[in-house]
């Protein structure tokens, strides 16, 4: 039911995208929370950060702006993370203040530990983008005692991986992803494109008796070769919905100020994302 006291959170974005309106929506329907997430979009992000102010909306979340340049500039804060990573994935008004934040690393990182846990654990991470800069960002901010003891980096561009390395000393190598035969550990991280848009030919059953573990970030199907691989091997894992489930969690905790279950968001994400991945 919308009443006065319904909160409003955008989806923000540069064409019609319905990705997220048939899970959040569901998720306020079942859980009893009172609030709607509605789809504004438009090809610069400046009318919609004005529309948010003047209509008091409570946040948004900023699909199809993460990597605009103009968007930070718009906003009144930025979270560290959002600044060291240099996307916005979404953000919050409060009392006028509208502040950007990036939910990739903590996200990520709550979906693994949901399964895993990873301290004191070797980590083998595949890919060098900005969730991996987020990620390990959010790491870094743990106590010791919660963080990994070394973290191996394997990608194809192996100058980007190393420039992220440079930011973090618990990185012990970067390595070519021609190299990933060789990788040894506890928990392995697909934090690429490969399984998406990039064909799978590199994880294989005779790599994952390396581990104990698998972590996925694919969403567009959650049983992934990687995810495929990892059952049958009865190895722990954590897919891309469970990704999807714990950022989705840090967005609406923090528009809302509320506490989400991430079981029953996690049904709604299954349900949302077999139906529709656009």
């Amino acid at each position: 039911m919308i009443d006065e006291n319904t909160k409003i959170i955008g989806r923000f974005h540069t064409k019609p995208s319905p990705r997220g309106l048939n899970i959040y929506n569901p998720y306020f329907q079942k859980s009893g929370t009172n609030a709607v997430y509605l789809l504004f979009y438009n090809a610069s992000p400046e009318p919609l950060i004005k529309g948010l102010r003047e209509l008091n909306l409570s946040g948004a979340i900023t699909a199809g702006f993460e990597s605009n340049p103009d968007l930070p500039g718009l906003l009144d804060e930025l979270d560290e993370t959002a600044k060291f990573v240099g996307k916005v994935g979404f953000i919050t008004n409060r009392n006028g203040v509208v502040k950007g934040f990036n939910q990739g690393g903590i996200g990520l990182l709550n979906a693994i530990n949901s399964k895993h846990n990873i301290s004191g654990k070797k980590i083998v991470i595949v890919g060098a983008g900005n969730v991996v800069k987020s990620l390990l960002f959010t790491i870094n901010k743990l106590p010791i005692n919660q963080q990994p003891t070394e973290i191996d980096i394997f990608n194809r561009t192996v100058g980007n991986a190393e420039s992220i390395a440079a930011n973090f000393k618990l990185i012990n190598k970067v390595s070519s992803l021609d190299e990933i035969s060789s990788a040894r550990g506890d928990i392995l991280l697909n934090i690429s494109e490969i399984g998406s848009k990039v064909e799978d030919t590199i994880f294989t059953e005779k790599l994952l008796t390396n581990f104990s573990g698998v972590s996925d970030v694919t969403f567009e199907k959650e049983n992934t070769n990687l995810i495929s691989l990892a059952k049958k091997l009865n190895k722990t894992y954590s897919t891309g919905w469970d990704m999807f489930t714990y950022q989705g969690k840090e967005c609406l905790e923090k528009i809302l100020n509320i506490e989400i279950d991430a079981n029953l968001l996690k049904e709604c994400v299954a349900e949302g994302l077999s139906s529709v991945v656009k």
